[in-house]
């Protein structure tokens, strides 16, 4: 949990103007910030990062974990496609929310992430309807 959530927690718990129950509710909630930002933010799906990425056709995506674990998914707008950086937003077929991948321009070498960076304004990624 990152020291922002341990700070607000221990500021509310402070706080003698607020009634205990309403205390302990807002740090019940700022505790549960705090492990769904710790299970996000671990990686992609909040488990383990990745090791590689495939574009298949019909902007369908292969994601590779780093345990091995292999997932399915599909980009979602917006995508932004900087010659410094490119950052994906992925969601898996079973996973509601979309994760960020960002790619800065020495994680591939300058071809690969030229085409890349072609391919996807070229494409380019449509929002979804489900969105």
């Amino acid at each position: 949990m990152g020291f922002a959530h341990l700070g607000a927690v221990g500021i509310v718990l402070a706080l003698d103007e607020w009634p205990w129950p309403l205390r302990l509710a807002v740090v019940a909630v700022l505790l549960a910030a705090g492990w769904h930002t710790l299970r996000v933010h671990g990686g992609f799906g909040g488990t383990l990062p990745l090791r590689r990425l495939t574009w298949l056709a019909d902007n369908e995506w292969r994601v590779e974990a780093s345990n091995g674990e292999v997932l399915s998914a599909c980009a979602v707008a917006p995508v932004v496609a900087h010659p410094l950086l490119v950052v994906l937003r992925l969601r898996a077929a079973n996973r509601w929310l979309a994760r960020a991948v960002i790619l800065p321009v020495d994680s591939l070498d300058a071809e690969t992430f030229r085409r890349l960076r072609v391919r996807l304004q070229l494409e380019g990624i449509s929002p979804r309807q489900d969105e």
